[in-house]
Order: structure tokens, then sequence, then C-alpha cells
């Protein structure tokens, strides 16, 4: 979790018991991948958008905004490697950029929902 120059040496332990509580409680990690996932994802990412949507909102006077993007579409990552969604049935980092941007690799022209979705997303990024 990335605490060993934020934490002192002899607290490891102590606060990696109490994330490991926290996330996961008495569930061995193999039974629990979606609760793992979860504090990944919370330590590698929204941790840090906390952290600068908090320091836009202290140094602008514009409105600060931020969203989790939960859309699961037609096309996924996972089927550009010929992964199945049946392990993990969540959206992964940076899906949004293909609704935005129209990546050709994530064609998502065939999908009326995907293509309304992604009018309001960009939408949403330019207003």
């Amino acid at each position: 979790m990335d605490y060993n120059y934020t934490a002192p040496a002899g607290q490891h332990d102590l606060i990696s018991n109490k994330i490991r509580e926290f996330y996961l409680g008495s569930a061995h990690v193999t039974d629990a991948k979606e609760k793992f996932i979860k504090m990944i994802g919370d330590r590698l990412f929204y941790v840090d958008v906390i952290k600068t949507a908090k320091l836009h909102a202290e140094h602008y006077t514009s409105p600060v905004y931020s969203y989790l993007f939960s859309h699961k579409g037609s096309k996924r990552f996972g089927d550009l490697f010929g992964m199945s969604n049946e392990n993990y049935d969540g959206v992964g980092h940076g899906t949004d950029i293909g609704y935005v941007l129209r990546a050709t690799y994530l064609p998502i022209e065939d999908d009326p929902s995907d293509m309304a979705l992604s009018k309001r997303l960009i939408d949403y990024w330019l207003t």
C-alpha cells in the first residue's frame, strides 16, 4: 500500500492489519477479490483524486468536479485482450477516455446507449 516512507517502520504491521480489517474483514484475499480490488483502487486512484480536487478547491475560485465512471458499455478494455468479464464485472481505469476521444480500439458507434453516454460525457468535460 506504499506507506513505507510515510509511516514509522514500527507501525507498518499495525497499519497493514487495520487496512486489511477495514477492506477484507476476516475474508481471505482469494475469496474477496472485489474487496481487494476496491482496496487497491482506493490507494492507487481515489486517494489522489480527492487530494487533487481539494488542492484545486483551495487554490482556485472555479468549482471543482470529479466523477466515477461506472458505465459497463458494450466494449471494454478486457475485450481487447480476450479477457472475460466473469472474474470482475467492473469498469477499468481509463475506460471513459474511449467515450470522449472515440478510440478506434473500442468502437462504440453500434450501441445507442454508448453513443448517448459519449455525448453526455463530452458535454460534461467541455462545460
